[in-house]
């Protein structure tokens, strides 16, 4: 009795026989067995909403199914969260490094298992996430997919001043602020004020007199939470109630927002 080690490169059916030969020509040859080598086949697949809104969570689902022709044991599924902070992952799935971890256990030839996790999507941006399922005479297999994180834009503007009865003919400083009350950034920030009749613009460290009697103050890229501020100085050649009105615009926003101030002169 004789035995031998033998091991299949892919997948069907391998018939085999053994012919036996000894001095003097004899020759017997054997029966005919065969081996069926299968194999299970991995895939895993990633699905996600498009967007979601600072402060919500976002939910990742994951299907892994074998198309194989045998079942697959010990599968494990490792998701990979891209940094966003886990809040949750069902069936047993559990937390650990950058994500999560499922074990499968066996998944027959021909069957899914789906999960999912749950996340918190804090900051504007993506969520880029990936997952890899292995198990035992399969080839791992990965999947990617990602939800953009989007923001709400606000803003908010000031024009004040610290005294409302001043001569004519002096000096009088007007404040100006917009305030970053959103999410994101506010790009191309932009108060142009407007100067009633009988005002004249003096001077301004940020602000430039351009056509019309106005005042323009170019503030650009604007942080969520930041508020800056500039000065302007005005003379008045009449007496009276005067208003300078304002009007704020950014690219985020599609609605200019509006500021008055009313400062009286007097002779």
């Amino acid at each position: 009795t004789f035995t031998f080690n033998a091991r299949g490169s892919q997948t069907g059916i391998y018939p085999n026989t053994a012919e036996a030969m000894a001095d003097g020509g004899l020759t017997a040859t054997s029966n005919q067995t065969s081996t069926k080598v299968t194999q299970p086949v991995l895939a895993v697949k990633c699905e996600v909403g498009q967007a979601i809104r600072i402060g919500q969570n976002a939910t990742f689902k994951f299907t892994v199914t074998n198309s194989g022709d045998s079942a697959c044991n010990d599968t494990t599924l490792v998701a990979n969260l891209g940094g966003a902070r886990l809040i949750s992952a069902d069936h047993n799935g559990a937390a650990g490094g950058n994500g999560a971890t499922w074990n499968h256990g066996s998944i027959p030839a021909g069957q899914s298992r789906t999960v999912s996790v749950v996340v918190a999507g804090a900051a504007a941006g993506h969520i880029p996430v990936s997952a890899t399922v292995n198990c035992g005479c399969a080839t791992p297999a990965t999947t990617t997919c990602q939800v953009n994180v989007v923001g709400v834009p606000d803003i908010g503007t000031l024009i004040t001043d610290d005294d409302g009865v001043v001569m004519v003919g002096a000096d009088h400083t007007y404040r100006v602020e917009v305030a970053n009350q959103g999410q994101v950034n506010l790009t191309n920030t932009r108060m142009v004020v407007q100067l009633p009749q009988g005002m004249t613009f003096v001077s301004s460290p940020l602000g430039k007199a351009i056509a019309g009697n106005k005042v323009e103050f170019n503030f650009g890229t604007v942080p969520p939470g930041q508020r800056p501020a500039s000065t302007f100085v005005v003379k008045s050649s009449v007496a009276g109630e005067l208003l300078v009105t304002g009007e704020t615009t950014c690219a985020e926003l599609r609605t200019p927002v509006r500021d008055d101030e009313l400062t009286n002169f007097v002779q």
